[in-house]
């Protein structure tokens, strides 16, 4: 037979409190809106940055997109021109002065649209890590419009 159930014992101790989760909220969107040439093998010079919030990712009008250490972001880019020669219009994403896997683009014609979008890592060193949207063909372009937007996913 069973006895009854005895009383109750003292509650242990609290234990600790675990880290709190963080909410990424860091992302730009840049773009420049300007019919001017784009010389063969340069970047993008973005002139407006139409929304941006953090600090790790940066962008000063006119100079390098920068990257904060160790951490994922998803990179979408756009570029609509014309090649002034006529030829092929190619451009990719590098990110400290190496081609992006998987973030070149290339369409054929003289007049061209081309996207695309790519996650990146960025790697410890150099602190921070700069990011160019890069003509990659010998032939300079006609640039309408080249806009990029970067979310931070890590």
């Amino acid at each position: 037979a069973t006895g009854a159930t005895g009383p109750t014992g003292a509650t242990g101790a609290t234990g600790a409190t675990g880290a709190t989760g963080a909410i990424s909220n860091q992302f730009l969107s840049t773009n420049q809106n300007q019919t001017g040439i784009l010389p063969g093998l340069a970047s993008v010079q973005f002139g407006t940055n139409t929304s941006a919030s953090g600090s790790n990712i940066g962008h000063i009008i006119g100079s390098n997109i920068t990257l904060a250490p160790n951490h994922t972001y998803f990179v979408q880019y756009s570029l609509n021109g014309i090649t002034t020669a006529g030829s092929d219009m190619s451009i990719m994403l590098r990110l400290n002065g190496i081609a992006v896997d998987f973030a070149a683009s290339q369409n054929v014609g003289s007049y061209n649209s081309i996207s695309s979008g790519v996650f990146i890592t960025t790697p410890s060193t150099p602190n921070p890590s700069i990011l160019n949207l890069v003509n990659n063909s010998s032939q300079a372009i006609n640039s309408h419009n080249a806009n990029i937007q970067i979310i931070q996913i890590l």
